[in-house]
């Protein structure tokens, strides 16, 4: 209450429940942890601020954007908007389904990032964080899938671009499909997501960005990656559940059983009213997202230094550590990972958060 400042009434509803979903993990503040009543390979009975977001204080500025309407360009609003409130991070978790070139839209985005208020005095930076894309067609090993996947504006050479892990939950839930009253076929579809940390999710787009064009191996994309698969966030009060359940969105997890959506509508209102479950680099995006807005408060608040986006960026992959298999490999024809999963305490180590930051050498020049 208080944190979310919604750009106009058509940003203070969300039946869609995707934006809301997106919030809670940026932003969370986690005070009805305790209505959870069932969440696989979550500690239960939860505990108070349990399932809070990644930066429980921050401030959401909300917008409504539609890209499957909209076309590539047609963004730019959105960072100006985003810029005039002094925001200082754009969560997008959303692509342009089926553009994998470097096109406007990136263009875009790259001048945003060095200048979100073009028409003002001075430039106004922003950090731009993208979902990847959900078209990796990969396997539920981490390994296989299609490079070249990332979705524009992840294309973008100066944003945040970020792919899905999975997530340990062991999902063992069944559904089935019956060709006749006797003749039915067993499954556990999200048993194969949800058994890894350490495995890139089979939908988390893949990269190089531009092979071929930008040097023989492309531009190194995504940057990062973090957990995208079963995250648990807030649930929209005017969320429509029978329109998130309809058959019609299988496109994560390709053609489901008889009752694969019941199934998952079960397991989402089994968490009770206030959360839900919900997978993609769309929440991978709004991980990184919330881990870079304590960077911010740490530099702003602790410091009173405005980072630059690159400088965040920079510390960022700094903070990254490859995971699994599929490790960072520059010259690969499929980058799976970018330069690993994000990690804070790698990025702003406590010796510095902890102590007087001012004194230490990472910032003897920078002060």
């Amino acid at each position: 209450a208080g944190r979310v400042l919604p750009a106009d009434s058509n940003a203070a509803v969300d039946v869609n429940g995707h934006g809301t979903h997106m919030a809670g993990i940026i932003a969370g503040s986690g005070l009805s942890s305790q209505t959870v009543a069932a969440a696989p390979g979550s500690v239960m009975p939860p505990a108070a601020f349990q399932f809070r977001g990644i930066a429980p204080a921050a401030v959401i500025y909300s917008q409504v954007f539609d890209s499957l309407s909209s076309w590539p360009g047609a963004e730019g609003p959105l960072f100006e908007s985003a810029a005039a409130t002094n925001a200082v991070i754009s969560n997008n978790s959303w692509v342009y389904a089926g553009d994998n070139d470097y096109d406007i839209a990136a263009a875009t985005c790259d001048a945003a990032v060095r200048d979100a208020l073009p028409g003002a005095s001075a430039p106004q930076a922003l950090v731009c964080v993208f979902a990847a894309g959900n078209s990796g067609a990969g396997l539920d090993t981490g390994a296989g899938g299609a490079g070249g996947s990332i979705q524009s504006p992840a294309t973008a050479k100066n944003v945040i671009s970020v792919g899905a892990l999975e997530q340990p939950r062991f999902v063992t839930n069944q559904t089935w499909t019956c060709t006749n009253t006797t003749d039915c076929q067993t499954n556990a579809p999200w048993l194969g997501s949800t058994d890894s940390a350490d495995q890139v999710a089979a939908f988390s787009s893949r990269g190089n960005v531009g092979p071929g064009t930008e040097g023989p191996y492309g531009r190194f994309k995504p940057d990062v990656v973090a957990p995208g698969v079963f995250v648990l966030s807030a649930c929209s009060g005017e969320w429509d559940q029978a329109a998130a359940y309809s058959p019609t969105n299988a496109a994560l997890f390709g053609p489901p059983d008889d009752n694969y959506f019941e199934v998952l509508s079960n397991l989402n209102a089994a968490a009770g009213p206030q959360y839900r479950f919900e997978s993609g680099t769309s929440v991978a995006a709004a991980e990184v997202s919330g881990t870079l807005a304590l960077m911010e408060e740490f530099f702003r608040a602790r410091l009173g230094l405005a980072a630059s986006p690159a400088l965040m960026k920079a510390l960022l992959i700094n903070g990254a550590r490859p995971v699994g298999a599929t490790g960072f490999a520059v010259q690969a024809a499929t980058n799976f990972q970018g330069w690993g999963r994000v990690q804070l305490p790698n990025s702003l180590p406590a010796g510095i958060t902890n102590g007087n930051p001012a004194t230490g050498a990472m910032f003897s020049n920078f002060v």
